[in-house]
């Protein structure tokens, strides 16, 4: 049975702490930068000590160095008497369930922030042993399938029927860490299936652009392909679904149109990977960031019918400003963790962050960025 530990303090670990994501959720869920953690003791890990001791005499908390391709992690966890360990470690693409299983050796909880689909969809395997030893895994806590879903149930009793899900992401021009970079390239030009008329229809990563409305935007945006958890799950989620699409970008169309022209050469094997290149694309849009607006947007469009049996159309946007909608997918593992620490989560067992959390929480949290949500009903 797990060691979960229901002593006090409870003690968070987060993996790669210091960095992009890391750093956010580190200083979220720290005891001195807000009253709501007095029950957590965090520790801030990564392999390098320094970046990890920097970052936890800022946040007055513990750090340690750690490798998670090297480190004995169950031994880790157990030595530091960890509750919950919390993993940024990026790209998922590819990842083993390494970190998860050791979580699950040491009789302790676990959240990722995965944006594989193979990886989110495939934690479930892990679902029999985590029920065994009362444990939480949750993979993919993060915009998508997290707030997503939060969106979509929050308007799911206004449907009959709920045929048709098309989810849109443009981001700021503010370049993304590399793991997430390198996420993205991993399925440029690559195939991948989309849900169309009840059928899964393969396309292209980075393909099939998009001048996208946004409704509360000043301009269109530029969207392509993406391969996402939700593709996986929410057809099993949701099951009167005909149609599902996901398909995001960035804020400056010479960006997305060069990521899409990538994607177009790696389709026809033209390109070798580009993930192999990350850096150098790093490099190459953070020269175009001073052309941006600092604007972020997520779209989740439901199309179906009514109680009526009527045609309904519902359009939730949540836009960030000054750069902060890349910290959106931060939350998810925020509010689970705070669950945690609370004892207010009794869900045991291996799954994605699906249903998991309301819009109410998640907009609760995102009162410290500067962002505003949309609900139209179009006719």
């Amino acid at each position: 049975m797990a060691n979960l530990k229901a002593s006090s303090p409870f003690t968070i670990m987060v993996l790669g702490g210091y960095g992009n994501f890391g750093e956010l959720i580190s200083s979220a869920l720290s005891p001195k930068t807000d009253p709501l953690n007095q029950n957590i003791k965090l520790i801030i890990a990564g392999r390098n000590g320094q970046k990890a001791k920097i970052l936890a005499e800022t946040l007055d908390c513990n750090y340690c160095e750690v490798d998670v391709a090297k480190d004995d992690l169950a031994a880790i966890f157990l030595q530091h008497g960890v509750n919950l360990v919390i993993s940024t470690v990026g790209p998922f693409q590819g990842q083993s369930y390494h970190i998860a299983q050791s979580a699950l050796q040491a009789n302790t909880h676990y959240i990722d922030l995965a944006d594989s689909r193979e990886f989110v969809a495939g934690i479930s395997s892990l679902d029999n042993e985590a029920k065994a030893q009362q444990c939480f895994i949750c993979a993919g806590a993060s915009t998508v399938p997290g707030l997503s879903s939060a969106v979509i149930n929050h308007h799911l009793s206004r449907f009959s029927a709920l045929e048709s899900i098309e989810i849109c992401l443009s981001a700021s021009e503010k370049v993304p860490g590399i793991s997430t970079l390198s996420a993205v390239l991993s399925y440029a030009g690559e195939t991948f299936t989309m849900l169309k008329n009840k059928q899964q229809t393969p396309v292209y990563g980075l393909q099939d652009l998009e001048h996208r409305k946004f409704y509360h935007l000043p301009k269109k945006r530029w969207v392509s392909n993406c391969n996402v958890p939700d593709l996986e799950i929410f057809p099993h989620n949701y099951p009167s679904l005909k149609n599902l699409s996901f398909k995001a970008g960035v804020g400056i169309s010479l960006v997305q149109f060069s990521a899409s022209f990538v994607a177009f050469l790696r389709r026809f094997k033209l390109f070798p990977h580009p993930v192999k290149y990350a850096g150098a694309f790093y490099k190459l849009a953070q020269k175009f960031e001073r052309f941006g607006d600092g604007l972020s947007v997520m779209q989740v469009r439901l199309i179906g019918k009514d109680h009526l049996e009527k045609p309904l159309k519902i359009n939730w946007e949540i836009i960030g400003y000054d750069n902060e909608g890349p910290n959106i997918p931060c939350f998810a593992s925020i509010i689970l963790a705070r669950k945690l620490a609370n004892n207010q989560l009794q869900d045991r067992g291996a799954f994605s962050s699906t249903n998991l959390i309301t819009l109410e929480e998640y907009l609760a949290e995102l009162k410290r960025l500067n962002i505003k949500t949309f609900t139209d009903i179009i006719s």
